[in-house]
Order: C-alpha cells, then sequence, then structure tokens
C-alpha cells in the first residue's frame, strides 16, 4: 500500500513501528506537503473577498503556487521511502563483500537516488518557504 494512500492514524503508527521506512524524508515530505496546503488554503480563504481586493492577484498566485507545491511533496512521500528501500536492499546483501558482490552499480545507483529524493525535499522546503514569507 502506498503510503500517501494510508489513513493518517496508519501512517503515524508505522512511522512509530520497527520499520526502517518511512522515515525522516517522508516525514519531511508530509509536513510540507500540509504546509503547502495551509498556504493554498490561506489565499482560499482571501480570493474573492472584497476586504483583499488589493491582493488578489498575489492570492491567486499563491494560492496556485501551493497547491503545485503540495502536489509535489506527496508524490516525493512514497518516493523517498522507496528510493530508502532500494539502499536497504543493496546492503542486505552484506554476507558477500561489497567488492565481490557485482553490486557496486546498484548501490552507487540506489543510493544517488535516494540523495536526488532527500535533495528534492528539501528544495521543495525552501522554494515553499521563500514563496510564503516573500509574499
Amino acid at each position: 500500500m502506498k503510503l500517501v494512500e494510508m489513513k493518517v492514524n496508519e501512517f503515524v503508527d508505522l512511522m512509530a513501528s520497527d520499520e526502517p521506512a518511512p522515515g525522516g524524508g517522508s516525514a519531511a515530505a508530509l509536513e510540507g506537503a500540509l504546509g503547502a496546503a495551509l498556504t493554498a488554503m490561506v489565499c482560499a480563504l482571501t480570493v474573492g473577498k472584497k476586504k483583499y481586493a488589493d491582493v488578489q492577484e498575489l492570492a491567486i498566485e499563491s494560492q496556485k503556487k501551493g497547491n503545485e507545491l503540495k502536489a509535489q511533496f506527496v508524490d516525493v512521500i512514497d518516493r523517498d521511502t522507496e528510493a530508502f528501500n532500494a539502499v536497504s536492499a543493496v546492503f542486505a546483501v552484506r554476507y558477500i563483500k561489497y567488492e565481490e558482490s557485482g553490486n557496486q552499480f546498484a548501490f552507487r545507483s540506489s543510493f544517488k537516488n535516494l540523495q536526488g529524493w532527500t535533495k528534492k525535499v528539501c528544495c521543495r522546503c525552501c522554494t515553499s518557504t521563500n514563496h510564503t514569507v516573500s509574499q
């Protein structure tokens, strides 16, 4: 089952279990999605209100950006865990010496993929924060 399809209590119970994944990357992506969703919500509550007529363009733009970031963060929730699991699978072959296993490429590839998703979470957090703060 995909993490994004779980109920909230199922997800947090899994996070609290002895399973190594999901971990910090998926949790950070979830938090990013929630933050972006809250930004979009505030903008949705602002759009169309006469009281905020002078910031309508900004609210519409920020709502769109918040929803885009939310979708990107949600996508990373499972991708981070999948990348971590791929690295773990390579480490599971530890009974074979690393040099002799033929898994050098698999290790480098899976670890690079994991680093990529971690970097994407961080970059999206920065983008979200910068967009919210600069407005």
